[in-house]
């Protein structure tokens, strides 16, 4: 072996070494929210987080929400809690005999569908102008 192919592999080894020093301090940008990042090899604590609805879905009367991740209808059960019903803007929910509703973050959007008729009007001005 060279002494230049002698120098390249310590600088290489350097390298690796250097980067993978700090490689514990790097946060995985796709781990979920609910663990936190830690400093050491040991297993990820879990960091306890109150429950969320983060959406509401409503097609032909039927109503379903995001509820800690998971897509629940009225009468599931989401570990120890049972969704009593999915609210316009909100879950109600009963936990341990207690009832509870829950609401949307104020952040939250609301989308307007429209009915087939006024879509069917502007397929129709689409089609006749110009």
């Amino acid at each position: 072996m060279s002494v230049k192919a002698f120098i390249k592999a310590v600088i290489i080894g350097f390298a690796i070494a250097a980067l993978s020093a700090h490689a514990e301090t790097l946060i995985d940008p796709t781990r979920p929210a609910a663990y936190a990042p830690t400093r050491s090899a040991a297993a990820p604590q879990r960091v306890v987080e109150a429950p969320r609805v983060t959406a509401i879905f409503q097609t032909n009367g039927r109503r379903v929400a995001v509820f800690d991740g998971r897509v629940v209808k009225a009468g599931d059960r989401v570990g120890d809690v049972t969704i009593e019903e999915v609210l316009v803007d909100g879950v109600r929910l009963s936990r341990a005999g207690q009832i509870q509703t829950l609401r949307l973050p104020q952040q939250a959007a609301s989308v307007r569908t429209e009915n087939k008729d006024s879509l069917r009007r502007a397929s129709i001005r689409e089609e006749n102008s110009p």
